[in-house]
């Protein structure tokens, strides 16, 4: 019996893995894999003879399934004829224009081609589950698109603008007399004007605090300190002094907490990456040339 070679053996793996990353060989997997796709989903009704159109069963089907797709329902047989007769018109008129060269330099027709061809690039390298370690990976080397937003819980004390005096002033006045009380230990109705505005937040983002009192209030709220009546901070509306309860930073988050996202993000980011694959597989078969012009010339 021979005995068995470990060297050969990684050799073997060497020589294969050396193969799959050629982009010879991509590309002929790619080729091979579109030719099929077209082969597979071209219609067969387009024959040789450009003058005979034949509907079979399959196109019917199709035209069928389509509609009740659509209607929940199986067509009539008026309805059915009908949608045959209008599938057989376009036909008829698709290759009376292809006769007349009416697809050549149209900027819609080259930009929904590119577009299907972009979508069947992108089914054809569908990027494969992947694993709690890749995912990991991914989010730790992107963790800025991660944090987790900033919360605060606060309460506000709201001075409308008044023409007939300061608002300013009435906040510097009001300061003074809340230093040292505690929001939900003494009442705050002596304090301030009216408002529909709610008097507390809790364990809020700077965009749920931005929805009802705008960006500059939030952007200002964060840089507050914590455990004391500070302002005014101005909003849209007038002007608030606050006293913040609790802020909590943003931080990264766990995997567990966000893996959905981190999974979409990543099957892009593959996407990306396979698209550009296959669209340089194609690029490699064409010898281009551009042509330079004198943009200084009138």
């Amino acid at each position: 019996m021979a005995k068995h070679d470990p060297s050969t053996e990684t050799d073997n793996r060497g020589f294969f893995e050396r193969v799959f990353k050629d982009p010879l060989f991509q590309f002929v997997v790619i080729g091979a894999v579109l030719f099929s796709t077209f082969q597979f989903f071209s219609e067969p009704a387009v024959e040789e003879n450009a003058n005979r159109i034949v509907i079979d069963n399959r196109i019917i089907n199709t035209i069928a399934a389509s509609y009740e797709r659509s209607w929940m329902r199986k067509p009539t047989k008026i309805e059915m004829d009908g949608m045959i007769q209008d599938y057989l018109k376009e036909e008829i008129l698709y290759r009376e224009a292809l006769k007349l060269g009416l697809d050549k330099n149209d900027t819609v027709i080259r930009r929904r081609l590119r577009q299907k061809m972009d979508f069947l690039s992108r089914d054809l390298m569908e990027p494969p589950a992947p694993s709690n370690d890749m995912l990991q990976e991914y989010l730790e080397a992107n963790k800025e698109k991660f944090l987790t937003p900033p919360r605060a819980t606060f309460t506000q004390v709201y001075f409308k603008f008044n023409k007939s005096d300061s608002a300013e002033d009435r906040t510097k006045s009001a300061l003074e007399n809340l230093k040292g009380l505690v929001p939900g230990e003494t009442s705050l109705e002596s304090f301030g004007d009216a408002t529909m505005l709610p008097g507390a937040m809790n364990n809020v983002t700077p965009f749920d605090i931005a929805k009802l009192f705008g960006q500059e209030f939030a952007n200002s709220l964060f840089s507050l300190p914590v455990k004391q009546w500070a302002g005014p901070t101005k909003s849209g509306f007038g002007l608030h002094l606050i006293y913040i309860d609790e802020l909590v930073p943003s931080a990264p988050p766990t995997l567990a907490i966000v893996r959905k996202t981190v999974e979409r993000e990543w099957r892009d980011k593959q996407r990306k990456e396979n698209n550009k694959l296959v669209f340089q597989a194609f690029r490699d078969q064409y010898d281009v040339e551009i042509m330079t012009t004198n943009q200084d010339s009138p």
